[in-house]
């Protein structure tokens, strides 16, 4: 793999997951902006991983929860973030139907925690601060879930 290109990968990624999640961005935005980004790199790790997956992305119709069970069956995700994907799916589509629902700390939570400690490290210093902690959150697992596709893409280029 060439370390060159991975971190320019990196920090191109981050820039848009910076202005994507990052400022003052509408909760409904955040949430959409993620499941479209989130179901973009499992769709890029099926076409990846499978021999035609193509056949899947193209002609499948899969929803969400679909490509995710693929993602998992191949074992392509860590269990922890898998469990944060589904929770993050649960998430917008309870958004699809409150639209004016807001985020509660509850829903940060559920969606974080199943990442263990590297959710405590990331609750600490945004007590208080919901809005916070639910963008830091879904930058972190988007690009968790961008590094893993960039490596999977990678060794099976």
């Amino acid at each position: 793999m060439n370390d060159i290109a991975y971190e320019q990968f990196i920090n191109v990624e981050a820039e848009k997951l910076i202005e994507i999640f990052v400022g003052d961005v509408d909760q409904l935005v955040q949430i959409l902006k993620a499941h479209l980004y989130t179901e973009n790199f499992l769709e890029k790790i099926i076409l990846a991983t499978l021999i035609r997956g193509d056949k899947l992305i193209e002609k499948g119709n899969f929803s969400y929860h679909h490509k995710l069970l693929i993602c998992e069956s191949v074992d392509a995700l860590p269990d922890t973030l898998v469990s944060s994907l589904r929770n993050l799916n649960k998430l917008r589509n309870k958004f699809a139907h409150q639209m004016d629902m807001q985020i509660s700390e509850a829903d940060v939570t559920k969606v974080g925690s199943p990442l263990g400690n590297e959710y405590t490290k990331l609750k600490k210093g945004k007590e208080g601060r919901v809005g916070y902690l639910y963008s830091t959150l879904l930058v972190t697992i988007c690009s968790k879930l961008a590094k893993i596709a960039y490596h999977i893409e990678h060794e099976n280029a």
